[in-house]
């Protein structure tokens, strides 16, 4: 089944005024993870922080995993049918995303017992059960906003982001590592209920309506993969580190980094997901496309190079004011956090070739790109150690943005774009 070019506009599931209500959704949980890891670097031991970071580092590729491409489903498919049929693949998505979750966690923690050294193995295990709580919240999630339900998601959404950051600065000040993971099964399991309990009465039907598995397998399965090798390419800097085992104060800034770059990234991220509509619009019409695509690189630019430039001049009296533990590691971050421009131009040439239907362009680009990355984490940390992982990420991600837009002006070249089947 083609995600049509309407599914893939995320306002358009939506009345014009509930646009700020999506944007809100959107960032909420990004914004709130941000302040959380914060408060938790500066709570925490630089070395406790590093084995916070590289454990959320697997959790995000292996949460892709866990969630089988459902979200993504849900935005897709669900708008576009009515009725018996609407609510019937809502439970079908619901009760595959259960499953899905509950196997990838069991797998998860297994795994992690049995090939990742402690402290990161032990704490891995014990924060899998994330992965089967976190597939079925997005997967319900966008499933009410599928559903036009934006305003109670976006609320439900920000009243547990704001709950979980003093929880989370509570445990961790006071329990460490520890109080940090359970603050982050309160949050998950909080976000889960409210949603649950906003999303009753929403999909009432009784139909038996299913789509095959086949269908469900073979898109979500697309969506989640294309996903995930970028998930995987994103977070082998932290990887890298832990299996080199790099010590000291230099990691801890390197986790500290990479948190930057997701704080960089939430501006541009929300811009780029409402880019996709405009995109999708002007599709077939490559001059306009075009004209699209040169205004969104440069909102694209603006919010994400003008922090690091900031951090570059006064990146020491940054770390001296509110990390004074980092102190001396501007530079090695400064390095990290230039990442942020290329990926967020990155993400909005993804965003533009699924809004041309070439969503299996970026599956291709993002499995040359991981190839990449490994080759230069392995050969340059091998070498120069946190540093070498430190411009092997920024490399990495300049050779990505440089692939991304090469493909979108092959795509866009003089002719329309096909509209999918």
């Amino acid at each position: 089944m083609a995600v049509s070019a309407e599914a893939a506009r995320p306002t358009a599931l939506v009345a014009r005024g509930d646009a700020a209500y999506y944007m809100l959704s959107l960032a909420a949980v990004q914004g709130s993870a941000f302040f959380i890891q914060l408060l938790v670097a500066a709570a925490l031991r630089p070395s406790d922080f590093a084995v916070v970071r590289t454990v959320e580092a697997w959790l995000s590729p292996l949460l892709v995993v866990a969630a089988a491409g459902l979200p993504s489903l849900a935005m897709a498919w669900v708008p576009a049918r009515a009725g018996g049929a609407r609510d019937a693949l809502a439970r079908q998505l619901r009760g595959v995303s259960l499953v899905t979750g509950a196997i990838t966690a069991a797998l998860t923690a297994a795994a992690a017992l049995l090939f990742l050294p402690p402290p990161t193995g032990r704490y891995l295990a014990l924060a899998a059960g994330l992965l089967a709580l976190g597939a079925l919240s997005r997967t319900m999630t966008n499933l009410m906003l599928a559903a036009g339900r934006v305003r109670a998601t976006a609320l439900a959404t920000a009243a547990v982001s704001l709950v979980a950051i003093p929880v989370a600065a509570y445990g961790a000040r006071h329990y460490g590592i520890t109080g940090w993971m359970g603050a982050r099964y309160l949050s998950e399991a909080a976000l889960l209920l409210v949603v649950l309990t906003a999303s009753r009465g929403v999909f009432p039907g009784t139909a038996e309506v299913r789509e095959h598995p086949r269908q469900i397998v073979r898109v979500g399965g697309m969506l989640s993969a294309s996903l995930l090798v970028r998930s995987v390419a994103d977070n082998l800097g932290p990887i890298a580190a832990a299996r080199f085992g790099f010590g000291g104060v230099d990691i801890g800034a390197f986790a500290l980094a990479t948190v930057g770059v997701a704080a960089i990234l939430l501006a541009p991220g929300a811009i780029g997901n409402l880019a996709i509509r405009r995109f999708a619009v002007t599709a077939t019409q490559p001059g306009e496309l075009r004209a699209a695509i040169r205004q969104g690189i440069l909102f694209m630019l603006v919010p994400s190079v003008l922090p690091c430039v900031v951090f570059a001049l006064a990146g020491e009296l940054v770390l001296r004011t509110f990390f004074p533990q980092y102190q001396g590691t501007a530079a090695l971050m400064s390095v990290v956090l230039w990442s942020a421009p290329c990926r967020a131009v990155t993400a909005l040439m993804g965003g533009v070739l699924v809004a041309v239907h070439r969503s299996s362009d970026t599956l291709r680009l993002n499995l040359v790109c991981l190839a990449v990355a490994v080759a230069l984490q392995w050969s340059l940390s091998s070498v120069w150690g946190v540093w070498g992982s430190a411009w092997a990420v920024l490399l990495t991600d300049i050779v990505t943005v440089l692939l991304y837009l090469l493909a979108v002006r092959w795509r866009i070249a003089g002719s329309p774009v096909p509209v999918a089947p």
